[in-house]
C-alpha cells in the first residue's frame, strides 16, 4: 500500500506529480456494542482505503493513502464509555486545515473515505469552504454504505444496516478486525421499532442518542454477520470507489498516471 504516513517527505514530494488522487480516511472513536472495539469506524475507513488503493493500482491509477483522522462527530454515543467526540464545527475546521495543508503541497485531488455517518455534515461543510478558492480538481466525499443500498438487502439476511449491525460486523470480520462474535446481539428482536433506522432505505441518516434506544449500543442483527457477506460488500464498495475516481479524472481532463 502506498501510504503517505510511512513515507519520508522527499518520497512524498516525488510521488505527488504522478498521483491521481490521495485517499483520506475519516473515522470515529465510539462504542460499537459488546462485540466490536471503539476504533471500528476508523479501522474500517483505513482498511477500505488500502483496498481501494490496491484495486486502483490494478486498473492503472496511482493512488496513495493519507494518514487517517480517527476522531469524528460522535456526540450521539457519548453515554457509552470510551467514545470520544468532536463538535461538528471543530471537526469541519480540522478537516479543512488538513485539506489546506495538502493543497499547499500541490495535491489537488482528494477522495475522502468516510467510515462514520455522523461525520457527513461536517465533511460537507468543510468541502464547501475548501472549494471556494477554486484550486481543487477533485474533492470527493465517499460514504461507503451508499454503494450497497440497492444490493444490501440481497446480501444481508436481516435486510437492515445501521450500527454495529449485520453489515458492519460482516465488514469487520472480512477486514480482520477484532470481533467478539460470542457477544453479538440482535437488537431488532429486543426493539422492533429499531427496524425503521435502516440506511438501506433512508435518504438522510438520522442519528439519535443511542442510549435512549438500545442498552447494547447495537442497532441491527450483529449475530447474523459472517465474513463472506463482508467480502461481498467490500467488492461493491471498492469497485464503486475506483469507478467514481476514474469518472472524476475524466471530468477534469485527467488520465490515469
Amino acid at each position: 500500500m502506498l501510504d503517505f504516513s510511512r513515507l519520508t517527505w522527499p518520497e512524498i514530494k516525488d510521488t505527488i506529480p504522478r498521483l491521481d488522487a490521495l485517499l483520506l480516511p475519516l473515522g470515529s472513536i465510539e462504542q460499537h456494542g459488546f462485540h466490536l472495539p471503539v476504533n471500528n469506524d476508523y479501522y474500517t475507513a483505513r482498511e477500505l482505503a488500502g483496498i481501494i488503493q490496491k484495486k486502483g493500482e490494478e486498473e492503472g491509477l496511482t493512488l496513495a493513502v493519507s494518514f487517517s483522522l480517527p476522531v469524528g462527530c460522535s456526540h450521539h454515543h457519548m453515554a457509552f464509555p470510551g467514545t470520544v467526540s468532536l463538535s461538528e464545527e471543530t471537526f469541519s475546521q480540522v478537516l479543512g486545515e488538513i485539506l489546506e495543508s495538502y493543497n499547499q503541497h500541490g495535491i489537488r485531488r482528494v477522495f475522502i473515505v468516510n467510515g462514520h455517518g455522523g461525520n457527513a455534515p461536517g465533511i460537507e461543510k468543510a468541502l464547501i469552504k475548501a472549494r471556494e478558492d477554486g484550486t481543487w480538481d477533485m474533492l470527493e466525499p465517499f460514504h461507503y454504505w451508499d454503494t450497497f443500498k440497492e444490493k444490501g438487502s440481497e446480501i444481508l439476511e436481516s435486510g437492515h444496516y445501521f450500527h454495529a449491525c449485520e453489515g458492519e460486523t460482516s465488514l469487520a470480520l472480512a477486514l480482520k478486525q477484532r470481533v467478539l462474535m460470542e457477544k453479538a446481539v440482535n437488537s431488532l428482536e429486543e426493539n422492533a421499532d429499531l427496524k425503521r433506522l435502516n440506511i438501506l432505505e433512508m435518504e438522510d441518516i438520522f442519528v439519535p442518542p443511542f442510549h435512549h434506544l438500545t442498552k447494547s449500543g447495537v442497532i441491527g442483527n450483529s449475530k447474523a454477520a459472517d465474513k463472506e457477506k463482508g467480502e461481498k460488500l467490500i467488492e461493491i464498495i471498492t469497485s464503486e470507489a475506483v469507478k467514481v475516481i476514474k469518472e472524476n479524472l475524466v471530468l477534469n481532463g485527467k488520465t490515469a498516471g
